[in-house]
């Protein structure tokens, strides 16, 4: 038989192995330990599955905080409740999996396909969303942080001096959170309490075009009423 071993992504450290049963096709290796290793309660922080095959995998509740999933197709996958805290699955294939009331925060989630995922209950706080794929997801109920839900894919910009993420009815930018409506009413004074002379020259190149794209996608209906007023 031939023995299965999960990696740690930073020391290549084994973090768990299996023997693979007899007659398994070699392509299902990975997707076996993993089922083995989420079944047995192992934890598999920073595990590196990265390409793995773990279509229609059974994860639910899998500790996977900080793992290397790129690339690994997912498609189908029980991942309900389970901690993605912090990992990498950029470009991953999640199409219809099952990703209710996952830990999601920190993910980087760029050029993931979430096609039809469910995601409703989810926590997204601080995900990186940016270009991937949400058609036909269900959102509904998605935490991104204590007391804010959201029922939309976020609308995300990086490369700014902060990160942007424009939400239902809130915009965070870098740490700050608050409603659409109060960043339209914020003062100048307001906005340099939150970073000094930074953030006032960043409020003022960016305020006007970020509440107008905001209101363009039908955020906040009260910012809507605003943005005419930008100047």
């Amino acid at each position: 038989m031939a023995t299965i071993k999960i990696r740690n992504r930073w020391t290549d450290a084994v973090i768990f192995e299996c023997e693979a049963p007899e007659g398994l096709e070699s392509g299902l290796h990975m997707r076996h330990a993993v089922e083995a290793a989420v079944k047995s309660g192992a934890n598999l922080s920073g595990a590196d599955l990265s390409d793995a095959d773990l279509s229609d995998a059974n994860l639910r509740g899998a500790y996977l905080s900080g793992a290397n999933l790129s690339g690994a197709n997912l498609r189908g996958a029980d991942l309900s409740d389970a901690n993605l805290s912090g990992a990498y699955l950029s470009g991953a294939y999640l199409r219809g999996a099952n990703l209710r009331g996952a830990y999601l925060s920190g993910a980087y989630l760029r050029g993931a396909d979430l096609s039809d995922a469910n995601l409703s209950g989810a926590y997204l706080s601080d995900a990186n969303l940016s270009g991937a794929y949400l058609s036909g997801a269900n959102l509904s109920g998605a935490k991104w942080s204590d007391g804010v839900t959201i029922n939309r894919a976020p609308l995300q910009i990086f490369g700014l001096r902060w990160p942007v993420s424009i939400l239902d009815e809130h915009m965070q930018i870098g740490c700050q959170l608050h409603t659409l409506a109060a960043w339209a009413d914020f003062d100048d004074a307001a906005i340099a309490a939150m970073d000094g002379r930074d953030a006032l020259r960043f409020w003022r190149a960016h305020k006007a075009g970020l509440l107008a794209m905001a209101a363009a996608d039908g955020r906040g209906v009260a910012v809507a009423a605003a943005v005419p007023e930008v100047a």
